[in-house]
């Protein structure tokens, strides 16, 4: 009984000192959660507008989510403000005038018209507003580049060696490109090259283009070619957006695919879907890097522009082709999302 009664008082002796640790701990705790959220309410606060061609366009999509994974990386301390340009020039030359009105430290912008917003890039960066653009211009912070041209050849070789090999070199070729933008035509300059590069041009004929990237559009046009010419067993479009429009209208149409090809550029996931179950759409030129991931690079580099770090000038988005050998692998990749070690320094 008195052992028991020793163990008691020992227990009873120990309690304010355990809880006196425990609560040590939690005060430990609590300070380190403080000084991190001090640190980090010491980061500077950086605003972005981001105004892209059309969020109708997946690629648009997924470019707004690696900008809003760029922000959470940052703890916030990088702001977004995302506007949909919907295909309307006017629309994205509002956006970046309110954007230089509430004072933005930075711009992202995909243009759809150099032209219609040149005058206002212009006055941005005359306001001390760095700017990331594409297509290219002279005198802002950041060209967000592709080789346009190369991108198109690409896609053109592989329809021209599927030509060869399933067609005997002859083929009726149709065409979607982007007219409205220069700098895109370089795809389709690219993917007729491509094509007379493995086959005999006077084998080859090429329809007048439609200029579209819509679907809904694209899907007009190719079932009004099918009707007029349906001899053209080759289609090729300078976005995947208007190869899936070409797609629906092909299957929609009953006919033997067994010999066609149809091919885009971008690798959005639709397509990418289409290629891996071996249908008619066989092939895509897509960015070697997620889209994601190019669009948190591209915020990372502005947000070193604005913090005066060095940001290594334009950003460089090479593509590769990718069809039924390698689109498992290309589907299976997820974002990395990797903040760079001298803004994780600053936001810490």
């Amino acid at each position: 009984m008195k052992r028991i009664g020793l163990i008691f008082l020992v227990v009873v002796l120990c309690l304010p000192f355990i809880a006196c640790h425990k609560s040590s701990e939690r005060s430990a705790a609590k300070a380190d959660e403080q000084q991190a959220a001090s640190d980090n309410s010491s980061a500077p606060e950086i605003t972005i507008g981001c105004c892209v061609m059309d969020m109708a366009n997946e690629i648009f999509v997924q470019y707004v989510e690696g900008y809003k994974a760029f922000c959470e990386a940052t703890g916030n301390k990088v702001k977004l403000i995302v506007v949909d340009g919907s295909s309307q020039p006017e629309r994205q030359v509002e956006a970046l005038e309110n954007f230089i009105s509430v004072g933005v430290d930075a711009i992202m912008l995909n243009a759809l018209d150099l032209s219609a917003v040149e005058d206002v890039v212009h006055r941005a960066m005359d306001s001390g507003i760095k700017v990331g653009i594409y297509p290219s211009m002279d005198g802002v912070t950041m060209n967000f580049v592709f080789d346009e041209y190369q991108w198109g050849f690409s896609l053109g070789v592989a329809a021209g060696n599927w030509i060869n090999d399933e067609l005997a070199g002859k083929a009726v070729v149709a065409c979607f490109n982007q007219a409205e933008l220069e700098t895109a035509l370089g795809r389709y300059y690219g993917y007729v090259d491509g094509v007379l590069s493995v086959c005999k041009k006077e084998n080859i004929t090429f329809l007048e283009p439609i200029s579209t990237v819509e679907p809904v559009s694209a899907m007009e046009g190719m079932e009004n070619i099918l009707q007029a010419h349906p001899d053209a067993k080759v289609v090729l479009c300078s976005a995947d957006a208007a190869a899936v429009g070409a797609y629906q209208a092909i299957v929609g149409a009953g006919i033997d695919t067994s010999k066609m090809f149809l091919g885009g550029c971008d690798g959005i996931s639709e397509a990418l879907g289409y290629i891996a179950k071996g249908s008619v759409f066989r092939a895509t030129c897509a960015n070697q890097y997620l889209v994601q991931d190019m669009g948190f690079a591209l915020l990372q580099k502005l947000t070193k522009a604005c913090l005066g770090m060095d940001y290594d000038g334009d950003y460089i988005a090479p593509t590769f082709l990718v069809d039924k050998t390698n689109v498992a692998e290309y589907m299976s990749r997820e974002p990395e999302y990797t903040l760079d070690d001298d803004l994780a320094a600053v936001f810490r």
